[in-house]
C-alpha cells in the first residue's frame, strides 16, 4: 500500500492559517464560532512548556513588563496629542459653549475651582479646600514632630530622675549604715 501526500501551496501556510473551528459561549450564553489558527496552537504549546519550567514566574514578569512598556509607548503620543489639542466645551445637551480650549486649560480651571471653593458646602465656613488641606497636613506634621520631641525630653527627664534617685538612695544608705 502506498500513501501519497501532496501539499501544493505550502508557501501560503503561516501562523494565521486557520486549522480548526471551535464553538464558545459568550457572557449572554450565545454560541460563538471561533477559528483556531496555527499560531494559537503554537502559542498554547509554548506556554504549556514554559509553565512547567521553574523560570515561568520570571518569564511571565518580563513579558508583562514588556507589554506595559509597549502599551505606554503607544499611548503616550495619543495622550500628549489629546492634552495639546483643542476641545470644545459643551452644555448638558451637548451644544457647544464658549470657545475651543485645551484639556490642560480645562484641568487647570477645574483644579483652581476646586482649590478656591469653600470646604463647607453650606457656606458656613470661610476656609477653602486648599486651606483645609494645608491646615490638616501641617497639624499632622507638627503632631509627629512634637511627639518625637516630647518623647526625647521625657526620656531625658526619666534618666535625670533615676540618676538623682540613685544618688539620694545611695546617700541614705551611707547615712544609715554609718550610724
Amino acid at each position: 500500500m502506498q500513501i501519497n501526500v501532496s501539499v501544493e501551496d505550502i508557501k501560503s501556510i503561516d501562523l494565521s492559517t486557520p486549522v480548526e473551528t471551535r464553538y464558545l459561549y459568550d457572557a449572554d450564553g450565545e454560541r460563538e464560532e471561533c477559528e483556531v489558527t496555527l499560531g494559537h496552537l503554537v502559542a498554547d504549546r509554548v506556554t504549556a512548556a514554559l509553565r512547567q519550567d521553574d523560570s515561568w514566574g520570571g518569564v511571565k514578569k518580563r513579558f508583562l513588563d514588556i507589554r506595559d512598556e509597549e502599551i505606554r509607548a503607544a499611548v503616550q503620543p495619543i495622550v500628549a496629542e489629546a492634552l495639546a489639542g483643542p476641545i470644545q466645551k459643551t452644555n448638558g445637551y451637548g451644544e457647544p459653549t464658549g470657545t475651543a480650549t485645551s484639556i490642560r486649560e480645562l484641568i487647570m480651571e477645574e483644579a483652581s475651582a476646586l482649590l478656591t471653593k469653600p470646604a463647607d458646602s453650606y457656606g458656613r465656613g470661610r476656609e477653602t479646600v486648599l486651606q483645609q488641606f494645608v491646615r490638616k497636613e501641617i497639624s499632622v506634621a507638627f503632631t509627629k514632630e512634637l511627639a518625637a520631641v516630647v518623647a526625647e525630653e521625657k526620656a531625658k527627664v526619666v534618666a535625670a530622675v533615676r540618676a538623682k534617685a540613685a544618688d539620694l538612695i545611695a546617700d541614705a544608705v551611707k547615712q544609715g549604715v554609718g550610724r
